[in-house]
């Protein structure tokens, strides 16, 4: 710190958890659980007894049912206040984003992607969409609701494959579960 001028700064560690709720947390630590968790465990612990949404977990019966379900919700939320901006929305594959988009602007909802056309990368939590971006990109944000589709055994996190791409795809979606402050929705299809 002295390097950058901070003569009397010291370094805090954080070993409590402000972000997400108790539900999600516990939802979220088996996946990391076996890299070294027990500092997350024990933030678990500190965390209050505040009523919040339990973690759902949706099975559909396809992707595009999937997505739509999805934006039904989300179309519910913003019906009953909730702004926009406050919903996130992570998406392993980025073919669906068109998708997705088309679903929302039906019902008069507008969606803000990570990538943009010109290849920049960023998201502006201060407009007034639904922010949708891949898993890979969501450490850092945080939104009060967040939907996670396509979470399965087989496509994400795969079961199959090199043990050290399942345990980025593990962290990834632990970083993913943990962007939600009070409500999470995980879903997936029924036959993949």
């Amino acid at each position: 710190w002295k390097d950058y001028g901070f003569d009397r700064a010291r370094t805090q560690v954080l070993n409590q958890v402000f972000r997400s709720s108790r539900a999600i947390m516990g939802a979220a630590l088996p996946l990391i659980r076996d890299a070294g968790g027990s500092a997350t465990e024990r933030a678990l612990l500190t965390l209050p007894e505040a009523p919040c949404a339990p973690v759902e977990l949706w099975l559909c019966r396809d992707e595009g049912r999937e997505l739509a379900a999805i934006a039904d919700r989300i179309d519910q939320l913003v019906r009953v206040g909730m702004p926009p901006s406050n919903i996130g929305v992570l998406l392993e594959a980025a073919r669906r984003q068109g998708e997705f988009e088309a679903m929302l602007r039906a019902r008069g909802i507008r969606m803000e992607r990570h990538t943009k056309g010109n290849g920049r990368k960023s998201i502006d939590i201060f407009d007034p969409s639904v922010k949708v971006l891949p898993l890979s990109s969501a450490k850092g944000l945080e939104f009060q609701v967040v939907f996670v589709p396509g979470v399965t055994e087989k496509r994400y996190p795969s079961a199959d494959g090199p043990v050290i791409i399942l345990a980025r795809q593990r962290r990834q979606l632990y970083v993913a579960m943990t962007r939600s402050g009070h409500h999470l929705v995980l879903s997936a299809v029924e036959r993949d």
